[in-house]
């Protein structure tokens, strides 16, 4: 099996392909090598030509809340962005928010 050698790495990227690798049970070069599969994922089209897998939009969101974990800022204490929130809301779900 081949191997090659990343450099160059950001290490607030490295920090974060850490954690998902632990979350996810992997080893780092298994985390690294299993998103890099995702990415470059191919099918056949009819015509044996090489069309792109569309990812699963739930998962691209997931992916996306996933990297905005512990990056937001913000200088409105945490109360008040929880009432701006639910306050933006579109009417018809009641949800109880009661800690």
């Amino acid at each position: 099996m081949s191997s090659i050698t990343l450099k160059n790495v950001p290490e607030d990227l490295f920090a974060v392909l850490k954690v998902r690798a632990g979350e996810s049970h992997r080893s780092l070069s298994g985390e690294i090598l299993f998103r890099l599969r995702q990415s470059l994922k191919e099918e056949r089209g009819e015509r044996g030509e090489r069309i792109a897998v569309v990812r699963d939009e739930a998962a691209v969101q997931a992916g996306a809340w996933e990297d905005l974990r512990g990056a937001w800022k913000s200088e409105v204490p945490v109360e008040e962005e929880i009432e701006s929130l639910y306050a933006a809301r579109s009417p018809g779900r009641d949800v109880d928010v009661s800690l």
